[in-house]
């Protein structure tokens, strides 16, 4: 398995962050990139790849920035990894796997999207009170 990458994960917390934007409304690139410690131009490359995905809109002119696209209830975790990250629960194939082992691969693959198929907004109420508990 690939697992998930730095891209992933900057994907993740930048549409954690918009979640939060007062209003919903949209937030700049270089505004999410200094909450989440990453170059703008970076984050930049990574919010395109969701607007390409039809996760994220954005807007131009003084009020620009990103926003989403969608409703927040029908994004998952999942879908914000597989926009940015190029199929992040493949596992590589070396071509000599038997089919017992090519079953297996497939079905771990099929366990970690369900594993990831949290929604975006489900989040904080899942995680946030284990952030308490320490």
């Amino acid at each position: 398995m690939q697992g998930i990458s730095s891209k992933g994960m900057y994907a993740l917390s930048a549409m954690h962050i918009l979640l939060h934007a007062p209003h919903m409304k949209s937030m700049q690139v270089k505004e999410i990139a200094s909450m989440i410690d990453v170059s703008p131009a970076y984050l930049e490359q990574i919010l395109v790849k969701l607007k390409s995905a039809g996760i994220l809109k954005s807007f131009r002119g003084a009020g620009g920035g990103f926003a989403f696209a969608k409703e927040i209830n029908d994004i998952h975790v999942v879908d914000i990894l597989k926009a940015v990250e190029k199929d992040p629960f493949l596992a590589k194939s070396y071509g000599n796997e038997t089919a017992i082992i090519k079953s297996f691969w497939a079905d771990m693959q099929e366990k970690m999207e369900e594993l990831f198929r949290v929604k975006l907004i489900d989040l904080d109420q899942a995680y946030l009170p284990l952030m308490y508990e320490i």
